[in-house]
């Protein structure tokens, strides 16, 4: 560490250590990016789904609102979410393989 410059501290000694925690928040943060619904509708001020315009419904959005209706298509569509953030959440493992070191 005598002489390196702090570029190199930063990419090869703490990035590296700090690559569990950076592995964490990137799985957490695209779980709740599928939550997201009211932030969109801030941004745009649209109403979603009142309107009947379906180009604001998230997948969230219809789990919540087709639970009471129809329970089979809520289940159907929070199994599929599962599988989705699953199989997405294992890319992110097997990708960072190589790069997390614990």
């Amino acid at each position: 560490m005598d002489g390196a410059s702090s570029n190199k501290i930063l990419w090869k000694i703490t990035v590296p250590m700090m690559s569990p925690q950076i592995l964490y928040i990137l799985v957490t943060s695209f779980i709740g990016a599928f939550k997201e619904y009211t932030s969109i509708v801030g941004l745009f001020n649209m109403q979603g789904t009142s309107a009947g315009s379906y180009n604001m419904y998230t997948i969230v959005y219809y789990i919540y609102d087709n639970l009471s209706t129809h329970t089979s298509f809520a289940a159907a569509a929070a199994v599929f979410l599962f599988v989705v953030i699953l199989v997405f959440t294992f890319i992110q493992l097997y990708v960072s393989k190589k790069r997390v070191y614990y």
